[in-house]
């Protein structure tokens, strides 16, 4: 699976992180052949940053700059979230095992609280895990 920053050097700073998790991680056999059965977008709003970026996975991964319709989700967190985020543990690419730890429960207070919002997360949850499974360094 290619990876594909469209944006180059004009990419804001969100598209940097992500391409710089996903790179590292799509070294890995597994998270590739996951990213690959996904078919979608997903939109990502750095809140602390006022940046958005948009993953498509479509047999490759390409990161643009802004929204580019349709997103199947949409999440909106800080840069801390998301790398703690990226800290989960997925087993399998659907087991969120890492959700039952410290972090994790902070993940999730900070979700029921509406601080971390995962629009899209009640309609496609396999698609959020599978997300967090591929950005997840752990």
């Amino acid at each position: 699976m290619n990876l594909e920053l469209v944006d180059g050097d004009q990419a804001n700073g969100l598209c940097f992180l992500l391409n710089m998790l996903l790179t590292q991680n799509l070294n890995n056999a597994d998270k590739q052949q996951l990213a690959q059965k996904m078919k979608c977008s997903i939109g990502i709003n750095g809140v602390d940053t006022d940046q958005k970026a948009t993953l498509i996975f479509n047999n490759n991964l390409v990161i643009k700059n802004d929204f580019a319709e349709p997103l199947k989700l949409v999440i909106k967190a800080t840069t801390d979230q998301i790398l703690d985020v990226s800290q989960v543990k997925v087993i399998g690419g659907l087991l969120p095992v890492g959700f039952f730890t410290k972090r994790g429960w902070g993940i999730i207070k900070e979700i029921l609280k509406g601080k971390l919002v995962i629009k899209g997360l009640l309609t496609h949850p396999v698609t959020a895990i599978r997300f967090i499974a591929i950005v997840s360094v752990a």
